[in-house]
């Protein structure tokens, strides 16, 4: 019953995914992202992956 009683709960987390590109819009590899959270300061640092994708997983909710 613990479980599915979880399961309806409102998502107390969220994540930011995108790409990262240049003017000419090449995929930038290992590029650092800084994703901020403006109410606390907390940041987290994401790195590119090889196709210029990122995702900041398990933020806490608020203003990035």
């Amino acid at each position: 019953a613990a479980l599915l009683f979880a399961s309806v709960l409102p998502a107390q987390t969220a994540q930011i995914t995108g790409r990262i590109t240049d003017s000419t819009q090449s995929v930038m590899v290992g590029a650092k992202v800084f994703v901020t959270n403006t109410d606390t300061g907390v940041r987290r640092e994401i790195t590119t992956n090889n196709e210029g994708y990122f995702t900041a997983p398990l933020l806490a909710r608020g203003t990035y």
